[in-house]
């Protein structure tokens, strides 16, 4: 377990590390691209979009993969029929959690009490419901999600280049929270007319690198399944089922903006209405602090989870105090950073003969394609 945790950290400061090195201004304006494109992924778009040569752009991504920047999908998870139960149990580790191979994410709490907090993928109409797949985990609270909100950092606003560092301006959080407040409108839901397994496994490696060309896709499920999977097969099912269908809601950067000696992972748990939980997502969503959030439109509650510096705690506290008039009530809790574990979907769930989710298909899938109880964590 040490050496584990002792990976986990040094990656952690790697990532951070590489992060400073070498995101620049011109890196700095693909993502901002990335963040804005809805669909294809591709080196063309990315250079239309900056009025650049195509070259130019290749050998830019290129530079960022050798250096471990990563650009990743963002993924519409309810489209794909899964909602995600959000738990907070005092019951720790995941390994012995009979639905473990539904989980999204995981990270123990070191305050104010010790715990853990089980982000579970529930599939919609999959013959088992939300209170049935978390009552093993004795709960202290728990709330089911619709939305999910990805971080979409700014880098005008919150990155400094003379100090090579991101920077958490709680004022403009605050006044984009308000503004938002009265502006903004909450996101359709409606799951996919058409899905099937093969579109699973082109989001699922979508999800690990959103720059992958469709003949890269093809070879890495050719290589993972044991068979032949045809490019123009990965290619039909992209373009019709996966982006023709909205499965996929952009694309954003993956990195660890701090380091782990010197910052913390906050979880703020907040209640109130649907659209206030969402604008204060969006808001977060534009710092380099930002990891995700999931809103509930329907219990009232929502999560987001912080990347937060040390030497921000006094004002992220004060940023609190401000905004505590228009929720009804907040939660925070300070979680070990390196017992996170997340994900990707749960694809071996999925019936291929029915074509939706089926948890008494995972069994069966996993001896087929001789794959271990739990899929690793990411």
């Amino acid at each position: 377990m040490t050496s584990i945790v002792v990976h986990r950290e040094e990656d952690i400061e790697r990532q951070s590390e590489t992060f400073r090195r070498y995101l620049k201004p011109d890196i700095m304006e693909i993502i901002d691209v990335v963040n804005e494109i809805k669909m294809g992924f591709r080196p063309s778009v990315i250079a239309r979009a900056l009025n650049e040569s195509i070259d130019k752009i290749k050998k830019k991504l290129a530079m960022m993969k050798n250096h471990g920047l990563r650009i990743v999908c963002k993924i519409d998870h309810y489209r794909m029929g899964l909602l995600k139960t959000v738990v907070f149990s005092r019951n720790t580790g995941w390994e012995g959690y009979e639905y473990n191979y539904l989980l999204k994410s995981y990270f123990e709490t070191i305050s104010p009490s010790l715990g853990a907090f089980y982000i579970i993928y529930t599939p919609i109409a999959a013959g088992i419901e939300a209170d049935e797949m978390v009552y093993l985990l004795d709960p202290e609270f728990y709330f089911v999600t619709e939305i999910t909100v990805y971080p979409r950092p700014k880098y005008k606003k919150y990155f400094n280049f003379t100090l090579n560092e991101p920077i958490n301006d709680f004022h403009l959080v605050e006044e984009r929270f308000r503004g938002y407040i009265e502006s903004i409108v909450l996101p359709e839901l409606r799951t996919a007319k058409i899905l099937d397994w093969l579109d699973l496994l082109i989001v699922k490696e979508l999800e690990k690198n959103a720059l992958l060309n469709l003949s890269d896709i093809a070879f890495n499920l050719s290589v993972a399944l044991g068979r032949n999977v045809a490019t123009r097969s990965v290619r039909k099912h992209y373009h019709s089922h996966v982006i023709g269908q909205g499965l996929i809601q952009g694309a954003t950067f993956a990195y660890s903006p701090f380091p782990a000696n010197s910052s913390m992972l906050v979880v703020l748990v907040t209640e109130g209405s649907p659209k206030i939980n969402y604008a204060l997502a969006r808001a977060f969503s534009e710092t380099f602090m930002h990891r995700g959030s999931l809103i509930s439109r329907n219990s009232r509650m929502a999560l987001h989870l912080l990347i937060l510096p040390n030497r921000d705690i006094s004002e992220f506290t004060l940023f609190l105090r401000n905004i505590e008039d228009v929720f009804e009530n907040t939660r925070i809790f300070i979680a070990n950073r390196l017992s996170a574990k997340s994900w990707t979907i749960p694809f071996l769930a999925f019936d291929q003969e029915e074509r939706w989710w089926s948890l008494e298909s995972m069994e069966r899938m996993m001896v087929k394609y001789h794959i271990p109880q739990q899929m690793g964590a990411a």
